[in-house]
């Protein structure tokens, strides 16, 4: 898994190559909605880049997490469904709904049933590298459902260019990035970890989360402010040094957030020292989003380390699959 990050930004510029390598069979006549369709590692994806586009995009953007789909998915709705293996079921289960409901679907994998699916019924296919675990071939996935927008001219290519310079702004801020990665487990390690990100970053504060159950495999929750002003810090009157908060500062928050996150960094410092405070370093969204992505991807590897934990077991989730298969 290290080496798998030390070559995040190889991995930035493959996709890029990938994207723009790859011809659309079809093109998209009418759009009303957006809906990014994937489960864990793989759906993330989509969460972040749905939170990037949503001041610029002027289509209602969804996410789908589940088996079922909601009901006013039609013909005029673009599904961009990303499963890394092809095999994930729910993610299998919603793009076939949504055929059914005749709604533009667009896949991403590395092939499994998704592909043969994508093949049997002519539908766009981007086609990423095998062989990793889906958490760690996050830069595939963004890049490929940005240029999706962009291709279909539903976004501007801004944000595809920012992610393509974000490479190079990681490359250089690579070891700083480890750096205060280590330094931070020892704030996190044997304690309850919460994660603190302005609501327009939350989808970072998911992925850091899913990082920690994943490579560390430790328990860890998220929140975003301004909502947990209205019901966790309450919350913060029963806790204490068991508790670790990470608060996850960016710059171009709405004044009454930053604000916010300072008074709310105040409270939870009266309950437990376990503190500590990132500011994301770029030029734009993508890149600050990229940078506490990348820190939280290092300091999830480290805690694992620290815990002697094997970092790329996956042995509870395939239990799961296997009794699921048994049903």
């Amino acid at each position: 898994m290290e080496k798998l990050m030390l070559e995040f930004s190889s991995q930035l510029e493959e996709a890029f190559t990938i994207a723009q390598r790859y011809s659309f069979k079809h093109r998209v006549n009418s759009v009303s909605n957006i809906v990014f369709c994937g489960m864990g590692g793989s759906g993330i994806g989509g969460r972040i880049v749905g939170q990037w586009i949503e001041n610029e995009v002027e289509l209602p953007v969804t996410f789908i997490q589940n088996y079922d789909i909601p009901n006013w998915i039609n013909a005029n709705t673009l599904v961009i469904a990303s499963s890394y293996s092809g095999d994930t079921e729910e993610t299998l289960s919603a793009v076939k709904a949504c055929l059914q409901r005749g709604a533009h679907v667009l896949c991403i994998t590395s092939g499994g049933a998704l592909s043969t699916w994508c093949a049997q019924h002519d539908l766009d296919c981007i086609h990423i590298p095998s062989g990793l675990p889906p958490r760690a071939a996050l830069g595939y996935s963004l890049v490929q459902q940005l240029a999706v927008l962009v291709n279909f001219g539903l976004i501007q290519p801004t944000l595809l260019q920012q992610l393509e310079h974000s490479a190079e702004f990681l490359r250089k801020h690579q070891q700083e990035i480890q750096r205060m990665a280590k330094d931070t487990v020892s704030v996190v390690n044997d304690t309850n970890v919460v994660i603190y990100a302005e609501a327009s970053f939350e989808s970072v504060a998911i992925r850091g989360k899913q990082q920690f159950n994943e490579n560390s495999k430790y328990l860890c929750r998220h929140h975003a402010i301004p909502e947990m002003n209205h019901n966790e810090l309450l919350g913060w009157g029963g806790g204490d040094s068991s508790y670790s908060a990470l608060f996850l500062f960016t710059a171009g928050m709405h004044r009454q957030n930053e604000k916010r996150f300072k008074l709310t960094h105040e409270i939870v410092s009266m309950k437990t020292n376990r503190i500590a405070t990132v500011q994301a370093k770029g030029a734009n969204r993508v890149e600050q989003s990229m940078y506490l992505i990348h820190f939280l991807d290092w300091l999830s590897l480290y805690l694992g380390y620290e815990r002697g934990q094997d970092i790329v077991q996956i042995d509870n989730i395939n239990y799961l699959k296997q009794e699921l298969a048994k049903w």
